[in-house]
């Protein structure tokens, strides 16, 4: 099941309300790694008009389309980790955790099903904040195209990482990290099979699955100083349990915003909140959608994977990115009702298992 995750978390990269990071409408140069910005130097240049965009006028330094989509890919995936795994938390509680019975199309109703792993039943899950071992030059810094290259921003800081963790009654742990593409680290899993219709056929999204032991002992290694249980926070299940219809209260959101400024250790930007229940909605209408269809049944019994993009014609794949964008436009209320996905008479199992190839399954 985590292709579903990170398609999940892909869809929330490209909806309407995450900001299009400036480095991927201009024109821009790559220096050498320099030591002293602890990064790869980004020069950002001309604004490039959306209908003449191809990836060799947007980055003419790199060989190969291939070269330029991943890099353009990366910093993609930049900024809004936290928001964006805050709405698949919320989602999978929602899920898996608010009702106790299954009612079949038949009228049957049978008993629902747990979040396992190797058999044993998860006990808590949430988010964890930590940092992960990246090497400066897999850092970017950005820079505008200026006499004196005015500092836009040092890009993402792998000292404020997050990711999702998964624990056992039997103390096993597995990790979900859905951000280290942005690092140049991890891996991609093909994800259109697990949403159909919302990618295009062979796209691949940001996935890393590990056990805990692993991620410990591996280089860019998640280093855990904080978790925040999304399982035994009655505030969130208040939200997932409580909401009426297919509307959470202001106050059911203010809830959730509480949450994710707790995790960020200060408060978080308006676009954030709006992004987390953006996202929010969106993932808990796929999850309603696979169990209504029982979508698991008909996916891959092994997650396909690399570590890199493949060649794309650079027209085409832009026309097709900003057309999903469109596709994928965010409703906003105007007053401070947020929309968001209402999932009855629901509840999955997942097993994640864990092995040189790694995946997440669900059964019944």
């Amino acid at each position: 099941m985590y292709p579903f995750l990170a398609s999940l978390a892909e869809i929330g990269h490209c909806r309407q309300w995450k900001p299009f990071h400036p480095a991927l409408t201009h024109d821009i140069v790559i220096r050498e790694y320099r030591p002293h910005l602890n990064g790869v130097p980004i020069i950002l240049g001309k604004r490039i008009p959306e209908d003449e965009f191809t990836l060799a006028k947007w980055c003419p330094g790199l060989p190969t389309d291939s070269a330029r989509r991943k890099l353009f890919q990366r910093i993609l995936h930049e900024g809004y980790t936290l928001p964006i795994l805050m709405s698949i938390s919320m989602a999978l509680l929602a899920g898996i955790y608010t009702t106790k019975t299954v009612r079949e199309v038949s009228g049957n109703v049978r008993r629902g099903v747990r979040l396992m792993y190797r058999g044993s039943p998860i006990s808590d899950f949430g988010i964890a904040k930590g940092s992960l071992n990246v090497q400066d030059k897999n850092r970017l810094v950005y820079f505008k195209e200026t006499p004196l290259h005015f500092l836009l921003s040092r890009g993402q800081d792998p000292n404020e990482h997050y990711w999702l963790y998964f624990k056992t009654i039997r103390n096993e742990e597995v990790i979900v990290d859905l951000a280290t593409s942005m690092f140049n680290l991890g891996s991609q899993v093909k994800v259109d099979p697990y949403v159909p219709g919302k990618f295009p056929t062979n796209s691949f999204a940001p996935a890393l699955f590990q056990e805990g032991r692993v991620a410990e002992n591996v280089i860019g290694a998640h280093r855990e100083r904080e978790r925040f249980s999304v399982l035994r926070n009655d505030d969130l299940h208040a939200i997932a349990s409580h909401a009426t219809g297919y509307r959470v209260t202001w106050f059911e959101a203010d809830d959730m915003w509480d949450f994710m400024d707790t995790v960020a250790g200060s408060e978080c930007e308006g676009i954030e909140k709006i992004i987390a229940t953006d996202v929010l909605q969106s993932a808990l209408a796929q999850f309603e959608s696979i169990v209504e269809e029982r979508a698991w049944q008909q996916w891959p019994k092994t997650p396909e994977s690399r570590p890199s993009s493949d060649d794309a014609e650079s027209g085409e794949w832009w026309r097709e990115l900003m057309k999903w964008k469109k596709r994928n436009k965010s409703y906003v209320p105007q007053d401070p009702i947020s929309v968001i996905s209402r999932l009855d008479d629901m509840i999955i199992s997942d097993m994640i298992i864990a092995h040189i190839l790694q995946d997440l399954e669900i059964s019944d």
